[in-house]
């Protein structure tokens, strides 16, 4: 079931229904290939889904555990995640402030302040990445991140046909595509990201370069100032909640 050939497909799937039409749905291709998956194995399969949050003091809550058929238990723990896990803004912004949760130490995890904030970042709006505390890019798929850097799923697809050792790694191209979340045409015609990723964090500016990412020394940024500024949205502990306009 995670094995390397499925975990690439669904992982790889998911970036070509493009993520802001899958990130916090239930039915999607990815959970369609599970399912079928599921049923290919002879012998009787019982799922197991916890709504788990984690509490500002770090302690873990559990609020709910599902038992059962895969396809039931998980709809039934979905159905609670969206009231645990998602949080509504009533618009979107030009810019907005993740402070990155400190329990995500490499980008690998660390990309979820975008794909879980994209869309409530307004086209061609900024999203700035606070985080002193991330000093890697991946320990273990680093050097194929920082080569092919993070893009669209359009050029990102164009990457994998091109490149024999991105598509042999469909997990990394996928969270290539992810973590730029969403591509828009410019006036040229020309895919470009949906919105500029800038990485205030323990990366240098060359390694900022070669993720195709902007670069701010994280010295340098007032955070007050952004505080009580109206016009930016900043997330505390970004990277656990999904946020969707509500």
């Amino acid at each position: 079931m995670a094995g390397p050939e499925l975990t690439h497909a669904t992982h790889w799937l998911g970036a070509l229904a493009k993520i802001e039409n899958v990130i916090g749905k239930i039915d999607t291709p990815t959970r369609r290939l599970i399912n079928t998956a599921v049923e290919l194995i002879k012998t009787p399969v019982v799922c197991i889904n916890c709504i788990v949050s984690r509490e500002r003091a770090g302690r873990l809550q559990t609020h709910a555990i599902f038992v059962g058929d895969i396809k039931t238990a998980f709809e039934l723990a979905a159905q609670i995640s969206a009231i645990v896990h998602v949080k509504s803004v009533p618009r979107k912004y030009g810019k907005v402030l993740a402070l990155l949760d400190e329990h995500y130490d490499e980008l690998w995890v660390g990309g979820k302040a975008s794909y879980k904030l994209g869309g409530v970042i307004a086209d061609g709006g900024e999203l700035l990445i606070y985080a002193p505390h991330l000093k890697h890019v991946s320990i273990t798929h680093g050097e194929l991140i920082e080569k092919f850097g993070y893009a669209p799923i359009e050029s990102v697809s164009h990457m994998v046909e091109k490149h024999p050792e991105l598509g042999c790694n469909l997990c990394v191209a996928a969270h290539l595509a992810h973590v730029a979340y969403a591509g828009r045409i410019d006036e040229q015609g020309n895919v470009q990201p949906k919105y500029k990723i800038t990485l205030a964090s323990g990366l240098d500016e060359s390694i900022c370069e070669k993720l195709r990412l902007g670069y701010v020394d994280h010295r340098a940024v007032d955070l007050n100032a952004f505080l009580v500024d109206p016009d930016v949205l900043v997330v505390p502990d970004a990277g656990r909640d999904l946020y969707m306009i509500s």
